[in-house]
């Protein structure tokens, strides 16, 4: 239970902080403002904001059963992620900035007509829809774990969600974007810090885990090109 009250602890101190701080130095972001961040937001700032955009609960879930179940190979999906993001930041991305669009239905509109817009909009609210409810119940799950199985799935679910909200709506994407620098420090220090804790931690260390999937006939398991037997 103590996890998830640091955790939640954390996300108060960081979201309220970090709105604390840009209400008060900053006037109150509104309109394009608050949704855009007057389109001010610095190459790192916008570069870190985009790269946890796709980092969810798909990835930190999905990421790890599938390593689980198939082994080293799951790394492609990360791989593939990472070059989605570089045709975004290089290619796409900078083309949709050019023409002025704030939103991809925006731009639809200037490329196909009103009728268009509306039937993508449509299709955007749904995707999204979906894409949220997976998240609020990846962090239910979490929440639900970290308690010992205290809070309930349902209840964490609402948790996560209040803070998500929070997360945007108190000031804006200059807030998301400078919460999400904290994140990434927080989420790759700790990734490291993991990884030295394991190498300690694993009887035999990464040698020992190598050793075990050759003592259990599934050693391809240990490769970035998994059973090549199979092609």
């Amino acid at each position: 239970m103590g996890i998830i009250i640091a955790v939640i602890i954390y996300e108060v101190l960081s979201i309220g902080g970090i709105s604390w701080y840009l209400y008060k130095h900053e006037k109150a972001a509104e309109g394009n403002e608050f949704l855009s961040s007057g389109r001010k937001l610095t190459p790192m700032l916008a570069g870190i904001a985009s790269g946890l955009a796709l980092l969810g609960t798909v990835h930190i879930f999905g990421m790890m059963e599938m390593a689980w179940n198939v082994g080293a190979v799951a790394v492609w999906w990360g791989i593939a992620t990472v070059l989605t993001l570089c045709v975004i930041c290089l290619a796409t991305g900078r083309w949709v900035r050019r023409t002025g669009c704030l939103t991809i239905p925006e731009l639809i509109n200037k490329l196909f007509g009103p009728k268009i817009r509306i039937a993508v909009s449509c299709i955007i609210a749904v995707q999204t829809f979906a894409i949220m409810t997976l998240e609020t119940q990846g962090l239910g799950i979490i929440m639900h774990t970290l308690s010992g199985n205290t809070v309930s799935i349902q209840t964490g679910a609402i948790i996560g969600g209040i803070a998500g909200l929070c997360y945007v709506a108190l000031a804006g994407m200059k807030e998301v974007a400078w919460v999400n620098v904290v994140n990434i420090v927080v989420i790759y220090g700790g990734l490291i810090l993991s990884v030295i804790f394991l190498g300690y931690a694993i009887p035999g260390g990464w040698n020992g885990v190598q050793e075990y999937y050759v003592e259990n006939d599934v050693s391809y398991m240990t490769s970035l090109f998994g059973d090549t037997g199979m092609l």
